[in-house]
């Protein structure tokens, strides 16, 4: 497509163009029929980026990028395979003439012939300044032969109508985007530079160049000075001397010393922007030299659009590292407290929380963790690593940071860490922190479930409605006086809890919605239980938490509503689910392993799996010998236990169905226990439990203990192991 300049420029570069044999003699010593830049056996061809150049018909080819990505080599490797001939121009000061740069013109037109397509290349071309010269190689465009290119390769983006010749498809671009080097260009000239690299050093220097030419060729040379290639190659970056003289000599030595300024003491920071380097400087307008810079051949890349955000490259943000180290170490932090405190204005608590950790600061990154701690999936991230930042003795001397770390442990279920650190916590503990600590004590319940619902009150008693723990609070409240015996009262708390709070942890809202789900049904509360179970099973489906192992129990309890509902399929896949889940609990607290397995219980009775319901059972029990306090979990565990022996008594097809005390006798036989240790189990005395055994001797049909014990597994009255 032709590029149709104004007539004006077309009609100057025209007369300028006839004129040409009588502008000064210099400007056909300037012009040379070849480039600068000669290829060599270990030159890396680049067939991906000539085929572009080739193949375009657009008549204008821009080639922008920072020094050392290889443009001139480009230009050369295209020249020699394109037909078309190519007539030279080295961009130099004179050429800001437009008469010199018409004669120029003039002089490379009469070799390569005025009647057949050329390619007009002119390198360096950020030389090229003055409106009327720029103007002049527009207009070129549509003054030489059809199927012609002009050819500009510059540092800095050249001032041309870039975005209406876009528009008109009469642009070719390639960028540093398009110039850095492939893995297997990298790779390609690693092995021309220095044979004797290895495949692991290779790759290491290349990761580390992010396919900057010039970079590469830099760390060949470095890695031939040192004794171990392998450790040279994984210590390279913009520190090393070798790399420091080049990024110094091409593209700092030029810069003013405000914007020099800019660049290094905002260095520690990993991505740049005007306000963000505004916050950290004290000043203002760092974002239009941002963005001078980046156009004028600094590599700072561009991460949106608007140009508003640039990541600069590695190896120079490596160079300006080292220059404030030696110049302003203490600046270093400065720069990352600047910035934390301008992300966390802004709401980007993660970032905040990274430059927290790069300045060094506990109490910071502590008041950070404890804040967002209740909603981190979204807005921190993994939060262990974080704590691994500081080791246990610089956590314990921060109290928010200890608080963080007892809180992390706690919704991990491992309740020794979080006392521990609920321990270092308490000695500098402010006021403000008292009502967190109770949440996380109660998340603990180290002592039981009374004391759980004791702290978890006093955490929920405050009238902030936007506290993201309010949420825990009110689930572990509710639990207390629901598991105590006190289910009216229990529901305004866990209600509480089941409603949406910006930022708070999502699977305590859920597990609210688990308990008066469980509530419904064990109380037989029909429609109520049905509409209660359709709600957590759409959240358990929509919900962000719902693969998180905390979170079995709500899948437990949606399982029990399902199957009571008659919906099998779905109530034996959330069955699957809470199981698998619950592998990942590591140290849960009794009370709610044996909700858990209950409930799991009742679903499999339900699904008619007796073996399956038994175990649940079984292991129901065993997390309630930890519990201190008297539960209504020990009335369902034995209603539980009625209704998978009454099942098994029944499919066995028994003539004299078993007593419930006489079926908690029989599982007992199995072990070693005597008659008189059994009865101290279940609080009655030793003729007692002799009478129990006997009459299920009879109605087994057998005349031994041993005999009953093989009968009752055969028909699944007992575990089979």
């Amino acid at each position: 497509m032709a590029v149709e300049p104004s007539p004006r420029t077309s009609v100057a570069a025209t007369g300028r163009l006839r004129s040409a044999r009588s502008s000064p003699a210099c400007a056909g010593e300037i012009f040379r029929r070849r480039p600068r830049s000669a290829l060599t056996a270990d030159t890396v061809a680049r067939p991906r980026l000539v085929a572009r150049l080739a193949g375009s018909a657009a008549p204008l080819a821009l080639i922008v990028a920072p020094a050392g990505f290889g443009k001139s080599t480009l230009l050369t490797q295209w020249a020699q395979s394109d037909p078309r001939p190519f007539a030279w121009l080295p961009a130099v000061e004179a050429l800001n003439d437009p008469a010199i740069l018409a004669a120029a013109v003039d002089a490379g037109l009469r070799v390569s012939g005025t009647d057949v397509p050329v390619v007009l290349a002119i390198d360096d071309a950020q030389t090229l300044r003055a409106p009327a010269a720029l103007a002049m190689l527009e207009a070129l465009t549509t003054l030489l032969p059809e199927g012609s290119v002009v050819a500009l390769a510059s540092r800095s983006e050249p001032c041309l109508p870039s975005g209406r010749l876009r528009a008109e498809r009469a642009l070719l671009e390639l960028r540093h985007g398009d110039l850095a080097m492939t893995d297997r260009e990298a790779a390609t000239l690693l092995a021309h530079a220095d044979p004797g690299l290895g495949a692991a050093e290779i790759a290491t220097l290349a990761r580390r160049a992010e396919g900057w030419p010039a970079a590469l060729g830099l760390a060949a040379i470095s890695l031939r000075e040192a004794a171990d290639a392998a450790t040279a190659a994984a210590s390279f970056h913009g520190g090393n001397r070798i790399v420091g003289d080049y990024v110094q000599d091409v593209l700092l030595a030029d810069l003013t010393e405000q914007d020099r300024t800019v660049l290094v003491r905002c260095s520690p920071l990993e991505t740049l922007s005007g306000p963000l380097c505004d916050a950290v400087l004290g000043t203002t307008g760092t974002g239009a030299a941002l963005r001078r810079m980046a156009r004028a051949g600094m590599p700072l890349f561009a991460l949106d659009g608007a140009e508003e955000r640039y990541r600069p490259h590695g190896l120079l943000t490596g160079v300006l590292r080292a220059e404030l180290a030696r110049t302003a170490p203490s600046l270093e932090a400065q720069a990352h407290r600047r910035a934390g405190t301008w992300h966390e204005a802004t709401g980007d608590h993660r970032a905040a929380l990274a430059e927290a950790l790069d300045a060094g600061d506990a109490a910071r990154a502590g008041a950070l963790l404890w804040r967002c701690l209740p909603g981190r999936s979204p807005d921190l991230g993994p939060v262990r690593p974080v704590l691994q930042r500081f080791g246990p003795a610089r956590i314990g001397a921060h109290a928010e940071l200890a608080l963080a770390a007892a809180a992390d442990h706690a919704l991990a279920g491992e309740r020794d860490e979080a006392e521990h650190y609920l321990r270092a916590a308490r000695g500098d503990l402010p006021a403000a922190l008292a009502t967190g600590a109770a949440t996380v004590r109660a998340l603990v319940a180290l002592r039981g479930v009374a004391q759980m619902g004791r702290d978890a009150a006093l955490a929920h008693r405050p009238a902030d409605d936007d506290d993201p723990w309010r949420p825990v609070a009110g689930h572990l409240a509710g639990v207390a006086l629901h598991l105590l015996g006190h289910e009216r009262e229990a529901r305004a708390p866990l209600e509480d809890g089941a409603r949406r709070v910006p930022g708070a942890w999502a699977p305590a809202r859920v597990l609210c919605q688990a308990q008066l789900t469980l509530m419904a049904l064990t109380a037989d509360d029909g429609a109520h239980a049905e509409e209660l179970t359709e709600r957590l099973a759409r959240e358990l489906r929509m919900g962000p938490p719902r693969d998180e192992p905390i979170t079995a129990l709500a899948h437990a309890v949606c399982a029990f509503g399902l199957a009571h509902a008659g919906q099998s399929r779905e109530a034996r896949e959330r069955a699957s689910t809470a199981r698998r889940l619950a592998l990942g609990l590591r140290d849960d607290v009794p009370w709610y392993r044996a909700e858990l397995e209950l409930a799991l219980a009742r679903a499999d009775l339900r699904l008619s799996d007796a073996a399956a319901a038994r175990t649940a059972l079984g292991s129901a029990g065993r997390a309630l010998r930890h519990e201190p306090d008297r539960l209504v979990l020990h009335d369902w565990i034995d209603d539980g236990w009625s209704r998978a022996d009454t099942f098994a008594a029944r499919r066995a097809g028994l003539p004299s169905v078993l007593t419930t005390a006489e079926l908690r006798v029989l599982r007992f036989l199995p072990s070693h226990l005597s008659f008189r240790e059994i009865g101290e189990r279940l609080h009655v005395s030793s003729n007692t439990v002799k009478t129990q055994a006997h009459a299920a001797y009879r109605k087994l049909d057998v005349t031994s203990r041993s005999a009953a014990v093989a009968r009752a597994r055969e028909i699944g009255l007992v575990d089979a192991h």
